[in-house]
């Protein structure tokens, strides 16, 4: 996969960077986030309700972000 500059400066400062593979909509995070949120996941999920973990995953991708609401906006209003 290539990317462009922004993507990599994007994925530089921590943010997702929407990328569309062969028509399938997916993006991409760098790996220590990626795996902070499966620890999360992972973490005893027979008794957590997902709702509970919008936050938690939310404020493991804003830890170095510039702008956390994007993810909101991303959510709002996703690239197509």
């Amino acid at each position: 996969m290539n990317l462009s500059s922004e993507q990599k400066h994007d994925l530089e400062k921590g943010l997702p960077v929407p990328v569309t593979i062969d028509g399938l909509p997916c993006v991409v995070v760098r790996q220590e986030k990626y795996n902070r949120v499966m620890e999360l996941i992972e973490y005893d999920d027979s008794k957590m309700d997902p709702r509970e973990l919008y936050p938690m995953i939310l404020s493991i991708l804003d830890d170095d972000d510039e702008n956390p609401d994007q993810y909101l906006e991303y959510l709002n209003d996703p690239p197509r």
